[in-house]
């Protein structure tokens, strides 16, 4: 006699399956790929004002950075193109990696890639700074020589 319906199903069990772990080498390349591909270029604002930040910074790993010093900072963030906020968060990434031992290292690196990066020079500004700065040497020149033929 066949038993009832549900006794002559087949048990379903759900399973999951755990990947295979890759191998130790291949994870250090995907790590270390990634902190090239976070990399900060030296030119970028908000490295540079980690620099200049961490050299205003004193008492060592106390990490103290006076009001006025800071007020200083925030003022040549803006004019790197950094907003106050973010001029504020690359002061803390800055003091918390003094703090501990290493302000101006890798993860502090890894750090500021969070920040919002300063918005690109208007190509504009430059061809009007170019075409000016050509514009005044002529006249220049052409003073010169004038100077020099009379």
């Amino acid at each position: 006699m066949p038993g009832t319906p549900a006794q002559n199903r087949p048990t379903l069990r759900l399973v999951r399956e755990e990947p295979e772990p890759a191998p130790r080498r291949a994870r250090a390349e995907v790590a270390r790929e990634n902190v090239l591909a976070a990399g900060l270029s030296p030119l970028d604002a908000r490295w540079l004002f980690a620099v200049n930040v961490a050299s205003a910074i004193e008492g060592g790993k106390a990490a103290v950075l006076p009001p006025d010093k800071r007020h200083r900072l925030v003022a040549s963030a803006a004019q790197m193109g950094l907003g106050p906020f973010d001029a504020n968060l690359v002061i803390a990434v800055v003091q918390e990696a003094a703090r501990e031992g290493s302000p101006l290292c890798r993860e502090t690196q890894e750090r500021l890639v969070f920040v919002r990066p300063a918005p690109p020079e208007d190509a504009g500004d430059i061809w009007i700074r170019l075409v000016v700065s050509l514009t005044l040497a002529g006249l220049i020149l052409f003073l010169l020589a004038d100077w020099l033929a009379g």
